[in-house]
């Protein structure tokens, strides 16, 4: 969900020292520097065709609402392009966003296959994934996909991870977007029970897969150095 969307630059020292060389991290994950970030974030429920797809292009913003009988489309303009400051950071460490922080999550697995180095992790809200996939010297593929635990779509679970984002994201565009989207989590929550409630299901808990989030962003470098904000 970014989405959801991409809290960048908090830092994880990796959990298992011996699945993933300190070479290997130097050679995949993008050295510290300023990016500018391009990115496709969707975030399902498994039972109901209900979601949010957001697009970000330079200084654009799309938010596509998904429902059963509609799609809605909303286009934003940014203040300026996105972009994350990945700062220096120990040698086995990855840039990663700030909802899968340690206090929250805990890393499960690491793997490289390639040019690509793929973290596990066991969070709050379920299972989440991150694929770091270096394209060329300036040019990086970084995927996420997650599942969120709730049973009934409930879009009330993002909570945590937009709290999360919004205190601790890599930028003030980062944590004024998680803001935003808190505070439009009522108003889209009143409008899922109203989808629900016209196929005859209400909101709950469980400890089923309620949600699958995915994103892929795509980071290029574009300076050397930066200042984390």
């Amino acid at each position: 969900m970014q989405n959801k969307y991409l809290a960048i630059a908090a830092l994880l020292a990796a959990a298992n020292a011996a699945a993933v060389s300190q070479a290997d991290y130097a050679r995949i994950m993008p050295p510290p520097g300023l990016y500018s970030i391009e990115a496709d974030a969707t975030i399902m429920h498994t039972r109901q065709p209900l979601g949010i797809r957001t697009q970000r292009s330079g200084a654009t913003e799309t938010s596509t609402y998904i429902a059963p009988d509609q799609q809605v489309t909303r286009q934003l303009p940014l203040d300026q392009p996105e972009t994350t400051c990945v700062p220096p950071r120990p040698a086995k460490a990855a840039p990663l966003p700030s909802y899968m922080l340690p206090a929250v999550c805990k890393n499960l697995s690491e793997t490289v296959s390639g040019d690509s180095l793929t973290l596990v992790h066991q969070c709050q809200t379920g299972r989440m994934s991150i694929v770091f996939q270096r394209l060329d010297s300036t040019h990086w593929q970084v995927s996420h996909a997650a599942e969120i635990m709730g049973g009934v779509p409930n879009v009330t679970a993002l909570k945590p991870m937009l709290e999360q984002m919004a205190r601790h994201g890599a930028s003030e565009q980062e944590r004024q977007q998680a803001k935003r989207m808190l505070a439009e989590l009522p108003q889209r929550q009143a409008a899922l029970e109203a989808q629900l409630a016209s196929i005859g299901m209400k909101p709950g808990y469980t400890n089923q897969v309620a949600m699958r989030d995915t994103s892929v962003q795509r980071w290029t470098r574009i300076a050397d150095q930066c200042q984390p904000r």
